[in-house]
């Protein structure tokens, strides 16, 4: 079942643009494609794109990704409003600014009832920024990418694969 968001797919690969147009269509009720990323930023200020899917890599032979990054920093560059991330070290998202962790605590926050300040949370990927940003205590992982770790007030002292959620659930619980 269609949902009313858009996405973009960009990728110089006819066969996956043409499988993904098919794949997608009952995901999205607009799927855009295009072969080249040249005509990413005119095409994004002319439509209402929720979700950009983007190749990292468009000449032959060349798989490096630095293509891609440099299409990143256009997009931040030319749309300040994205927001862009990465939850994996060979992972990039891009979404819309209205499609973040810390807004989703914001409404389930709301819907239930709870105050942000009485909320905490834990992550290790730029993706999880907003969300440690709006509780009121957000807690970066011990392997935290550093990006996390510098903008948070609040670090585990040990990793996810350490327990380091359960340890700080443990001892937070132990201070009420």
């Amino acid at each position: 079942m269609a949902v009313s968001y858009s996405i973009l797919v960009v990728d110089d690969n006819r066969s996956i643009l043409t499988s993904l147009q098919f794949l997608l269509g009952d995901y999205f009720a607009h799927v855009l494609s295009l072969s080249s990323p040249q005509g990413m930023l005119a095409l994004l200020e002319r439509e209402e794109v929720d979700v950009v899917l983007l190749d990292m890599n468009f000449s032959a032979g060349i798989n490096n990704g630095n293509e891609g990054l440099f299409w990143l920093q256009e997009l931040k560059a030319h749309f300040p409003n994205l927001e862009i991330s990465t939850s994996l070290p060979n992972n990039i998202e891009i979404n819309s600014a209205k499609a973040n962790k810390g807004l989703a605590l914001k409404f389930l926050c709301g819907y239930l009832g709870i105050g942000l300040e009485e909320c905490m949370a834990f992550g290790d990927g730029t993706n999880d920024l907003a969300l440690l940003k709006t509780a009121g205590r957000g807690m970066a992982m011990a392997n935290a990418d550093p990006e996390v770790l510098k903008a948070t007030a609040y670090h585990t002292a040990c990793t996810n694969e350490e327990d380091g959620v359960a340890i700080e659930i443990e001892t937070c619980l132990k201070e009420v």
